[in-house]
């Protein structure tokens, strides 16, 4: 029986493509990266139509619209979620599956973002956030939250609401991070590395999370020893400094845990879910840049390292630019 799995990010995608080993999973996106990443896996795929929050608040008809081709596709098949944030039209198609008494099975791993504080309740950001929250649930009769990713307010599904709606897998400390080592350990994908260090980028290039000069001389240290970068598949070519044009980049819709089995060198990157994986192989150095201070807020640092040191096995974490030179120094495996 064909179940049916919602992905808008590649943590979760990797989620899905275990479940496939054993069910007959359908991913559903509206990435155009992760439908590319389906296609080379030979997975199966039902794209939907992204839809921007404006649309979502002004195109409630095509919205629905869209929900109910997926509808019927889908059927009374179960249908797997773990979007907790970020994911709009997700959230929106879950009330509507929940009235129509589907199983809706959820994958508890996502770390939540932190709760408001009273600090941001004045900044225009957040009550933007909250005047479009209020505006969605309205419209949808969706339970939504705002949280906060570092200082960047985000709208989210209620846990409560998850709770109430659907079968709960819980994913204990460290659980996902051996799943999706299991899924790649275990299958060759035969794709050809001819390098040795690696960098996992993310949004670097964000000034409300990271500390700009800090990440020049990041990707200035990264030319000089001569890294590839796999860059965020979210990240738009004109975010990129001219720079980075002259480093070498893996191919962006490929989950970057394809090259981990047949690598041997490091692995590097600010807080990237994929370096915990890269941690639990004995071919890899994993490298976490967390005490680099490169990010702006430090309770959110904090709250990452803390996190990063109890998921992680054998993950280093230097402290300056030199430290991390000398790491690289050492002999490979």
């Amino acid at each position: 029986m064909i179940e049916y799995f919602y992905c808008k990010s590649y943590p979760i995608l990797l989620l899905a493509l275990k479940a496939n080993l054993k069910k007959h999973i359908v991913i559903i996106t509206p990435s155009q990266d992760i439908k590319k990443a389906c296609e080379y896996l030979s997975v199966k795929v039902l794209m939907h139509k992204e839809f921007s929050i404006k649309e979502i608040i002004l195109k409630r008809k095509e919205v629905f619209k869209e929900i109910e081709r997926i509808k019927i596709k889908i059927g009374n098949s179960i249908f797997h979620f773990s979007h907790t944030q970020y994911a709009l039209f997700e959230f929106i198609l879950l009330n509507e599956l929940r009235i129509s008494n589907n199983y809706l099975y959820f994958h508890n791993f996502e770390i939540l973002y932190e709760q408001p504080k009273i600090i941001h309740y004045f900044k225009r950001e957040f009550l933007l956030s909250v005047i479009i929250k209020i505006l969605i649930s309205l419209r949808y009769f969706v339970n939504l939250k705002i949280r906060m990713n570092s200082n960047i307010p985000v709208i989210s599904l209620c846990t409560d609401f998850i709770h109430r709606v659907s079968i709960i897998k819980e994913y204990t400390v460290g659980d996902y991070y051996d799943e999706v080592y299991s899924l790649f350990n275990n299958h060759n994908y035969n794709i050809d590395i001819d390098f040795k260090y690696l960098f996992i980028s993310q949004d670097i290039f964000n000034k409300n999370i990271f500390k700009q000069d800090r990440i020049l001389e990041l990707i200035n240290f990264l030319k000089i020893n001569n890294f590839v970068i796999k860059h965020h598949p979210n990240l738009r070519d004109f975010d990129k400094p001219l720079i980075m044009e002259t480093i070498d980049s893996l191919p962006e819709f490929l989950p970057v845990e394809l090259y981990f089995r047949n690598f041997k060198g490091f692995v590097v990157s600010i807080f990237s879910m994929a370096v915990l994986t890269a941690s639990r192989f004995d071919n890899i150095t994993a490298i976490s840049l967390i005490d680099l201070d490169l990010l702006i807020d430090k309770d959110f640092e904090g709250k990452i390292r803390s996190e990063w040191q109890n998921q992680s096995k054998n993950l280093l974490m230097p402290s300056s630019f030199e430290e991390l030179e000398n790491v690289l120094q050492r002999t490979l495996i």
